[in-house]
């Protein structure tokens, strides 16, 4: 069993959103809504230093939002610092027509300036005047020249230049949007239904490929481009089957690479994490759960058991993978620290199961080769 050291911080609001910043700042943004009794809507700049033992995790600068407002939605941020995220005006105002959701802001690494978090710009991308509908996913490009969102409610992906926050295009697609993500060259936006995964032109909007009934098996929950070519999908398990599984799909090549059960409890994935350096997948189960996975083989490393007392919304690894982190709707973080030979577990465990069958093998061998001395 892989063992962690990790800290919790308590925060005053809900967490729906966290992104890391750099090695040791993480950024968590959430909120108790319109009308919120008290919760306030805030972005909170979360620094990480273990070598504080009492207290690893502070809160080095909050921003609060508007309580009028409602909770920040989702939130993404780019290499340069740009940070976009998606919070609905109240509902009197969206019923009006006027909803300038859309925030950008900036992370300043300057130590000579009194914040870090610098407000530039706000827009309003979605035109509808139902206050229930609401930015569900962003994602922001790698060079943070453009950022795909999704609505909840129409179908609608917008995809929005972060400079002036205008409009480049929309799709509308026929079946509830689940996910959406940007491959690692800026070239492809993937976006998720339950069914099935579908990819267009991040220049012109043109359909590309759709991957078709190859998902029938699975109601898919999140995806995340491995390369420019290959996607993660984590999925949940259907026709009478339970439990969430990972798969590896080919755009080039049209098919599924590697797929695998990972749990036969869990009921969907909340959240989905990949980290390239160390080829390590993090997923976050309905039941509070989140399980560390190798990405080569899709074998398990470990499960942190009931890391929150309410939903997972978001995980993170950190830019070195030396940190995990978590948000909940329990008003909470979590970080841990991840061991430098974190995949050893799996590794091991692969070789201790192949030793295992080489053993059977001999046994069975020898049982056959004394039974046929015997006649």
């Amino acid at each position: 069993m892989v063992k962690f050291q990790s800290s919790t911080l308590k925060l005053d609001y809900p967490v729906y959103g966290s992104v890391f910043l750099g090695k040791h700042t993480l950024l968590v943004t959430g909120g108790g809504g319109e009308g919120n009794n008290g919760i306030p809507n805030k972005l909170s700049v979360v620094d990480i230093n273990f070598d504080l033992e009492k207290s690893p995790l502070s809160i080095s600068e909050e921003v609060k939002l508007a309580d009028q407002e409602d909770a920040p939605t989702c939130i993404d941020s780019s290499n340069d610092g740009t940070i976009i995220f998606s919070c609905n005006k109240g509902s009197k105002t969206i019923e009006n027509g006027e909803n300038d959701h859309l925030r950008r802001y900036k992370f300043n690494t300057n130590n000579d300036e009194k914040n870090s978090l610098i407000f530039e710009k706000s827009a309003q991308i979605s035109k509808a005047t139902d206050p229930q509908e609401y930015i569900k996913n962003c994602c922001i490009s790698t060079k943070g020249d453009f950022v795909a969102l999704s609505t909840s409610n129409d179908n609608k992906i917008f995809v929005v230049n972060t400079n002036d926050l205008t409009e480049i295009f929309q799709l509308i697609a026929e079946n509830a949007i689940k996910d959406i993500s940007i491959s690692p060259d800026d070239e492809i936006i993937a976006y998720s239904t339950p069914s099935t995964v579908k990819f267009v032109s991040s220049e012109s909007g043109k359909f590309l490929k759709d991957a078709g009934e190859i998902f029938k098996n699975y109601t898919i929950n999140k995806i995340k481009f491995i390369d420019n070519d290959i996607i993660l999908i984590a999925a949940a398990l259907k026709n009478g089957n339970s439990g969430i599984a990972l798969i590896k799909y080919s755009i080039s090549q049209e098919k599924i690479l590697l797929e695998k059960t990972i749990n036969k409890k869990i009921k969907a994935v909340t959240s989905l994490a990949y980290d390239k350096s160390k080829k390590l997948i993090g997923l976050a189960g309905s039941d509070t759960s989140i399980i560390l996975v190798n990405a080569i083989d899709f074998s398990v490393i470990t499960t942190l058991s009931n890391v929150h007392s309410f939903a997972v919304t978001s995980i993170q690894f950190s830019p070195d993978c030396k940190y995990l982190s978590s948000g909940s709707a329990d008003n909470s973080i979590n970080v841990f620290v991840l061991p430098a030979d974190i995949k050893k577990g799996s590794d091991i465990s692969s070789m201790i199961i192949l030793t295992l069958i080489m053993l059977l093998a001999v046994v069975i061998q020898y049982i056959l080769m004394s039974n046929f001395g015997k006649k």
